[in-house]
């Protein structure tokens, strides 16, 4: 116990902070209590530093991004995407935006049949099809050197084999309850339940039910970034691959969030790189590595500038 009162070194609280994000990656509803006592911290420095890291946007809270299995998307040009995106929010199906910088204008993610072409300065699409399941990996506790050289190694190897990804979405039969609990932990499952159960009388057992089964419905998208969000420029790659799941390894490396998804026969990925020019580029040149060796082909990326989502009738955008 003793141990546990001594006043942390700041290397001991950025491993801390992974631990907590580490623990709720692999069980988003576990306890501070059980954190602490697997890491042999005291439950206040746990709750405390789970705080720092979430107001410091180190850790995020647990979301649900439902796996339906008839969404759509696109990667489109316009001519004005600023109006295009205002334009946009007011078609009925539409339930996922974003504003890029880069070879395309605006990722919109729709499950209804809209003829895009019709929207004000339309100038064409890079992409469209089917949006398949969004997930990620847990990141290791690492830092840059290290990960961009484990990447340039698992590149000297050149040794991959033709794999794709298994993440077919699926679409839920649920019942209202289901859809009013999916409702309320939308956007934190750590939420407590006791105000849902008071407005709704939804049974503990009906609960318990839902969470086993959630991840046949639903990624739980935890993310991890050491020294903050917005220490990290977001980049996404599009390109066509015969070799996903070595994709995934190797951008997994990175100490910080990716997340991956396809669009049609394309894979897209939003990685967060350090604002640092040296950082970039050495992600370019992994890039331009996998281009000679024709791992990945058709490539295109850009920068995501701000999105919007359709959330019960209501316009959120960040």
């Amino acid at each position: 116990m003793e141990g546990r009162m001594t006043r942390l070194s700041e290397e001991e609280k950025r491993y801390l902070k992974y631990q907590i994000y580490s623990f709720r990656y692999d069980d988003p509803w576990i306890s501070n209590k059980k954190i602490a006592t697997r890491v042999n911290r005291s439950i206040t420095a746990v709750e405390r530093y789970a705080e720092k890291a979430k107001g410091e946007q180190v850790i995020s809270n647990p979301k649900l991004w439902l796996n339906f299995h008839f969404r759509k998307a696109a990667l489109l040009l316009f001519e004005d995407k600023w109006k295009a995106f205002k334009e946009l929010q007011e078609y009925d199906g539409v339930y996922y935006m974003s504003v890029f910088q880069g070879d395309w204008d605006i990722l919109v993610i729709y499950d209804k049949s809209i003829d895009f072409s019709q929207v004000p300065g339309y100038k064409g699409q890079v992409i469209e099809g089917l949006r398949g399941k969004v997930f990620t990996q847990k990141v290791k506790y690492t830092s840059w050197e290290p990960c961009l050289a484990e990447m340039e190694n698992l590149l000297e190897q050149n040794y991959c084999k033709e794999s794709h990804l298994e993440c077919e979405p699926y679409c839920p039969e649920w019942d209202e309850e289901d859809w009013k609990l999916f409702d309320y932990f939308r956007f934190n499952v750590r939420k407590p339940i006791k105000h849902l159960r008071k407005d709704y009388l939804i049974s503990w057992g009906k609960y318990e039910e839902w969470k086993k089964n959630l991840n046949k419905h639903c990624t739980i998208l935890m993310f991890y970034f050491p020294e903050g969000r917005y220490a990290y420029n977001s980049l996404t790659l599009c390109f066509r691959t015969a070799y996903e799941k070595f994709i995934v390894q190797l951008f997994s490396q990175l100490p910080a969030t990716s997340v991956f998804y396809k669009i049609g026969d394309y894979l897209l990925m939003n990685i967060f790189v350090p604002w640092d020019y040296t950082y970039q580029m050495r992600i370019y040149d992994i890039i331009s590595r996998l281009l000679v060796q024709k791992t990945i082909t058709d490539y295109t990326d850009g920068n995501r500038i701000v999105h919007w989502y359709y959330d019960v009738g209501k316009s959120r955008i960040s």
